[in-house]
């Protein structure tokens, strides 16, 4: 009776792809607000759950007409959600950079030096044949918490080994990277530091601004993503492209007084990562077959130490400060909880005013330098230079 019942809600739901997309993002909503003293998924609860309801409906029977309607839904969402979130971050801090490049660009400096030598230690593992190629990027990316990463290596590899690797590695970075921050920030004296006034986009911007110049980097980018040179053929990918073209659009307003809307883009954010998550979640889900090994965990683990490792000793060797090298390992781990966290043990608005910018430009380093890197990868598995 119960079984029967539950494959009756499992084929509606497959049959109603806009209900079961819609219940698995309330689901998963709910999950990012547990909170565990310091620690909660946030908004990557979506990906756990999508994860989890596609692996029940990808066993629950055969795939039928009704199911590749819903991958198929899943897909589209998933890349629509791809070009939101990488438009937004691309303009954010094409925009802040360009104003406080001054300021920025030593933790920009780090944030790129560190993800180019944890993309050598990745190429690494792939030639030791330590796992399955599109697995070994996914774990890579979940390692450093690296959405934009994953978002690269779905919108060129449809297969779902990449975001299974992901999700099962997530964990083993932001705790990785929360430890560390806690670790640091433990006994640390606190004191105050020149507050660093610079110009973000403010929320009296324009929405219809805000609009034009979140979707028009998406347009020109899916071009520009999918030229390819005349003698390699080798193309940029639509996110790349994307990226680029965001990052550029954010420069020239940097250089205008056109302000944006901070809540719009931040809802735009958060948009763009619950459609990518839910969709790239579900259909991994659904094509999961086996789970990951004890030997995934740990190589997810060393990815993880390893890039904070190195980060803070060559963020303090770059930056000369201990507190500015904190936050940029915060923003090359791209852990917002991380930073927030750190924020948190300050006590001052003048710390955290620095803080933000080592953060977000070492972020963007970190952003561009894995999504650039990636492809490269993609580029040399497509020409079996990594077999």
């Amino acid at each position: 009776m119960i079984n029967r019942i539950a494959m009756q809600i499992g084929d509606y739901l497959i049959q109603n792809p806009i209900v079961f997309i819609s219940l698995v993002a309330a689901i998963g909503a709910s999950i990012g607000r547990i909170r565990i003293r310091n620690f909660s998924l946030g908004i990557s609860g979506l990906l756990f759950a999508s994860i989890i309801a596609g692996l029940i409906i990808g066993n629950a029977g055969s795939i039928n007409d009704a199911s590749n309607k819903l991958l198929e839904n899943c897909r589209v969402i998933a890349t629509l959600g791809t070009s939101l979130f990488i438009s937004v971050i691309g303009v954010s801090n094409g925009s802040f950079l360009c104003r406080n490049f001054s300021e920025c660009r030593k933790s920009f400096a780090a944030g790129a030096s560190t993800m180019a030598f944890t993309l050598v230690l990745l190429i690494s593992a792939i030639l030791l044949r330590l796992g399955n190629p599109s697995t070994l990027c996914g774990v890579f990316c979940g390692a450093l918490t690296s959405t934009p990463g994953l978002s690269t290596i779905t919108s060129n590899d449809i297969s779902p080994e990449a975001v299974i690797g992901y999700g099962s590695s997530y964990f083993i970075g932001l705790l990785s990277i929360i430890i560390f921050v806690q670790l640091a920030d433990r006994n640390k004296e606190k004191t105050v530091v020149p507050i660093y006034h610079h110009n973000q986009a403010g929320k009296e911007g324009k929405l219809i601004t805000s609009l034009f110049c979140t979707i028009l980097p998406i347009l020109i980018g899916s071009i520009i993503g999918s030229l390819r040179t005349l003698y390699l053929g080798l193309s940029l990918g639509t996110t790349c492209g994307i990226l680029i073209a965001s990052i550029f659009t954010g420069a020239v307003i940097g250089r205008t007084t056109c302000v944006l809307s901070d809540s719009f883009l931040n809802t735009v954010r958060v948009l763009g990562l619950t459609l990518f998550f839910v969709g790239n979640g579900i259909r991994a889900g659904m094509d999961m077959q086996s789970s990951f090994e004890l030997a995934t965990i740990l190589l997810a683990a060393v990815f993880s130490v390893l890039t904070i490792t190195v980060g803070y000793f060559l963020s303090i060797l770059i930056t000369k400060n201990k507190h500015d090298a904190i936050s940029v390992v915060c923003g090359i781990m791209t852990s917002s909880p991380a930073i927030a966290i750190h924020q948190n043990s300050q006590g001052s608005n003048e710390n955290n005013s620095k803080s933000t910018i080592q953060f977000s430009s070492a972020y963007a380093g970190a952003v561009i330098t894995i999504v650039l890197g990636l492809r490269l990868v993609q580029y040399m598995m497509s020409l079996q230079l990594l077999n």
